[in-house]
């Protein structure tokens, strides 16, 4: 009996992180945090592209996700919430902070150091070379390459963007709204 308690609580422990990374992941979304949402509701003709709209989630309430947006192709009245019935909504990010932008930095900076590298080396043979002098631009393209690659990395440092974790929409689906006036109200989707 004592082989087995052990046998749990080592499956138990070895499972805590597929478990908390599986809570994490169905945490309510915060009131306050700025949302990306695809959405078809406020599209000028039936046929349009869906529209794209970002703001601060101020609530959901049975079927409808209220936010106050920052940037939107909808029209926005006297900075008050909008509605988005969330049976439109197609796609729907949520922002978990901001991240420089040194990795793309980096990149950007290594592609152009190997090119610039290359060429530099490759044009500072004497005329007449054999290919056995072309064996030298692979030094310049290596420098090219880790040279660009600090410089890049220095340069896009500064500049932070929004990191976006996509949400389930059927997180928004199963909802409980209306709690501050008293009432409760359930929407139910399948």
């Amino acid at each position: 009996m004592g082989r087995h308690r052990h046998a749990i609580l080592l499956g138990l422990v070895l499972n805590a992180g597929g478990i908390a990374s599986l809570a994490a992941q169905d945490l309510p979304l915060q009131t306050g945090v700025r949302v990306r949402v695809l959405t078809t509701a406020f599209r000028p003709t039936r046929f349009a592209d869906p529209v794209v709209v970002v703001g601060d989630l101020v609530s959901i309430t049975g079927d409808t996700l209220f936010l106050t947006p920052t940037s939107s192709g909808a029209a926005v009245v006297a900075n008050r919430p909008l509605a988005v019935p969330v049976s439109s909504i197609r796609y729907m990010t949520e922002r978990i902070g901001r991240r420089s932008a040194w990795r793309i930095g980096k990149q950007m900076g290594m592609i152009a150091g190997v090119i610039a590298g290359g060429v530099i080396a490759g044009n500072s043979q004497p005329p007449g070379c054999t290919w056995m002098c072309g064996m030298v631009a692979i030094p310049g393209v290596l420098l090219g390459g880790v040279g660009g690659a600090v410089i890049g990395a220095l340069i896009a440092a500064p500049f932070k963007t929004d990191h976006w974790r996509e949400v389930p929409i059927e997180r928004l689906r199963l909802g409980l709204g209306g709690l501050e006036s008293g009432a409760v109200g359930f929407s139910f989707r399948f």
